[in-house]
């Protein structure tokens, strides 16, 4: 709280208004700086109350509030600005105009003992147009939405799969994407099952692509000698390095893990926790196998697909972003 610029929850703005330790340095900590309070209709009465008692001391310190929100209710705007401004509730008539405004948007400025200023700023022009529809929980209503979204929704559309994978012929150039889930089976030990690891390094993460083109009917495509930036070679480990050989990039590393609990509940049923990395290839490749690379993109590439992993996509070349 004493750096120069601080984002937290407001129960570290809270604590200034409570009796705690180091009392001292919390007060000194905001007395310096503009505090920012976004959301402010989400707190409930009891957060309130201690949020007025704060807004107090720092209408006392003269610090700048800025306070957000889209949905305030009228009376807590007014408690908010009575609160900020230290007046006393015998003499807040001044107050009943921010109380009775309901405008949206609104502005609301008060500085300490002072009277509130209201500005009501000219709406934006923006409109948006939404139309609800009540329908059915069937399951073939709801696959057939996006194609009847798209009439009224330009900018997207649905579209049969088949033509596309009809048009892929061998020695066919495409842009791909692909988020997979790179592992490998390894045992540490000559009497221990193998157990599935994560490839981590992007070396290693590309080779597992690379492993898999010719079984998925395509070649990732390599780089002109003059282009390429790296060597290739072996790892200290004696394993090969493809350097900078091939058209094709690693990126946006996560690593994952969350529980398979089903149920509410403490006696939920708890299953093993599921961790896992994903990565994100990006590259150029030629089509090999039409039938093969068909299937790779009908039924995915590698593992980890219930959670997101191994959709291939393709693009013409020089159209991808």
């Amino acid at each position: 709280m004493l750096s120069s610029f601080v984002a937290g929850t407001i129960d570290q703005l809270l604590f200034a208004g409570l009796k705690s330790r180091h009392l001292a340095l919390r007060h000194l900590a905001v007395a310096g700086k503009v505090i920012v309070i976004d959301e402010a209709h989400a707190y409930d009465t009891y957060m309130s109350v201690y949020l007025d008692r704060v807004l107090a001391w720092l209408g006392a310190y003269r610090v700048p509030v800025v306070v957000l929100s889209a949905t305030l209710p009228t009376n807590r705007r007014r408690e908010l600005v009575e609160a900020y401004s230290g007046r006393k509730k015998a003499d807040s008539r001044d107050f009943d105009t921010v109380a009775q405004a309901e405008e949206y948007p609104l502005l609301t400025a008060v500085a300490p003992g002072g009277a509130p200023v209201l500005r009501r700023p000219p709406a934006s022009g923006r409109s948006v147009d939404v139309e609800l529809e009540r329908i059915d929980d069937d399951l073939t209503l709801l696959a057939d939405r996006p194609a009847v979204a798209s009439a009224t929704a330009p900018g997207w559309e649905s579209r049969p799969y088949g033509p596309f994978l009809d048009q892929l012929a061998a020695g066919g150039q495409w842009t791909f994407r692909l988020t997979a889930n790179p592992i490998q089976h390894i045992r540490r030990k000559d009497d221990e099952p193998t157990k599935r690891t994560a490839h981590v390094t992007p070396v290693h993460q590309m080779g597992w692509l690379l492993d898999r083109q010719e079984r998925c009917g395509f070649r990732v495509l390599e780089k002109p000698a003059e282009r390429r930036l790296l060597p290739s070679g072996t790892t200290h480990t004696g394993q090969p390095h493809h350097g900078d050989r091939y058209e094709l990039t690693v990126h946006d590393k996560r690593s994952l893990s969350f529980d398979k609990s089903r149920g509410p509940g403490p006696k939920a049923a708890r299953k093993a926790p599921v961790s896992l990395v994903t990565v994100t290839f990006d590259g150029r490749l030629e089509v090999t196998d039409p039938e093969l690379l068909c299937r790779a993109l009908r039924q995915g590439i590698g593992k980890a697909k219930a959670y997101g992993c191994g959709l291939l996509t393709l693009a013409p070349l020089g159209t991808a972003g």
